[in-house]
């Protein structure tokens, strides 16, 4: 028995469309790309009416205006229409019949119409191909793409140097897509601290380095991350330690090999504040919180074997300074001095020879020639 032939069903759009399905778009559109509904029909309708110049003056002529268009989107009824505009002018005073109209001609289509008023023409889709709509969807692409770039820029170029949270959304051989605030932002092999392996659903802190401008082979505007920078570090340490976020603790140098460890370098000009110890907190919650953060790399406590020797020198040297007119207690704050910057570079030289560490410590070596300089300035004047 020979089967029934489905009856034929015309694509043809004739400017309806589904209001449920349409509001679900518009709502996954503003929520994947940041960009305000007003601003995604206003991309429509700037979409559809290009699309309607391209087609109806495919030759354009150079430095002449094009034909105008209007299109209005009525969500309660579900329709989308395109007008074609001509201002309405005496027949002797035509210049250009794509921008206007004869009087006369005009009355034939709205009799209660008169000079000086515009002639709107509704454009009937069914007279167009498939290309007309192909130009409206790459219309509709390229601007929502421009308006994403925008908006990242616009939300995120005043938080670049800062740490932000996201959440984790797939993890593919290294490569980890975090979603931050709706905007999926991806965190290369490179930028991972070595070792670290992440979980779908993981909240992970990353530095903010930059937000791509969509230029190169990537087109896309994206948000720059990364775990693997100093400037990663500075500021955990300026989030878990108050004393560096309000400035009575500072950073001077960081020297990290990601994964593996760090040094930091702090120093106060405070006499009275302890930077070390402030950085450690007690039974060292605070530098614990921090490694913790960074996949246990070892981080700041190994710093203090030459950072509190250094510590006390700078304390003791001030200290000959205000007691400069009594000789004895000089001279022998001076010996101290002396012997806390030879401890100093003993505990330097041993964590540079320890397999596997850098030999450059947080400017080290820089402190000790500064502070024996110092020293040696007040010898002299002894």
């Amino acid at each position: 028995m020979p089967r029934k032939k489905k009856a034929s069903v015309s694509q043809q759009f004739e400017g309806s469309f589904n209001v449920k399905n349409f509001e679900e778009a518009i709502n996954q559109i503003e929520a994947e790309h940041q960009v305000p509904r007003e601003e995604i029909e206003n991309i429509i309708k700037s979409s559809f009416d290009k699309a309607c110049r391209d087609t109806l003056n495919p030759f354009k002529a150079e430095g002449l205006e094009d034909i105008r268009t209007e299109t209005i989107i009525d969500e309660k009824n579900g329709q989308i229409s395109t007008y074609t505009l001509r201002d309405v002018k005496n027949e002797d005073d035509i210049e250009d019949d794509l921008l206007e109209v004869s009087l006369e001609e005009a009355q034939e289509k709205d009799k209660d119409i008169k000079v000086g008023d515009v002639l709107r023409e509704k454009v009937d889709y069914k007279e167009f191909n498939y290309l007309f709509f192909r130009k409206v969807i790459q219309n509709i692409q390229q601007k929502i793409a421009e308006a994403t770039k925008a908006a990242l820029l616009s939300q995120y170029n005043d938080r670049v140097g800062q740490i932000i949270s996201g959440v984790v959304e797939k993890c593919d051989n290294g490569f980890t897509t975090i979603a931050i605030n709706k905007v999926s932002s991806i965190l290369t092999p490179q930028n991972t601290i070595p070792g670290e392996k992440f979980m779908v659903g993981d909240t992970v802190k990353v530095f903010l380095n930059g937000v791509s401008n969509g230029e190169g082979r990537d087109k896309s505007t994206q948000l720059l991350i990364t775990r693997t920078s100093d400037k990663f570090l500075a500021k955990l340490f300026e989030l878990e330690i108050p004393d560096i976020a309000d400035g009575t603790v500072k950073i001077k140098s960081i020297v990290r090999e990601p994964g593996v460890r760090s040094k930091v370098a702090v120093y106060s000009d405070s006499p009275e504040v302890d930077p070390t110890g402030a950085c450690i907190g007690s039974d060292g919650k605070r530098i614990k919180d921090i490694c913790t953060q960074l996949y246990n790399e070892k981080s700041a406590r190994e710093e203090r074997a030459f950072v509190e020797p250094m510590r006390r020198l700078g304390l003791i040297l001030n200290e000959v300074k205000v007691t400069i007119g009594r000789r004895t207690v000089i001279l022998n704050n001076y010996q101290d001095a002396y012997q806390s910057m030879k401890k100093a570079k003993a505990n330097y030289k041993k964590l540079a020879a320890t397999p596997g560490k850098s030999s450059k410590v947080a400017g080290a070596e820089e402190e000790i020639d500064r502070c024996k300089k110092r020293a040696g300035k007040l010898k002299k004047k002894l």
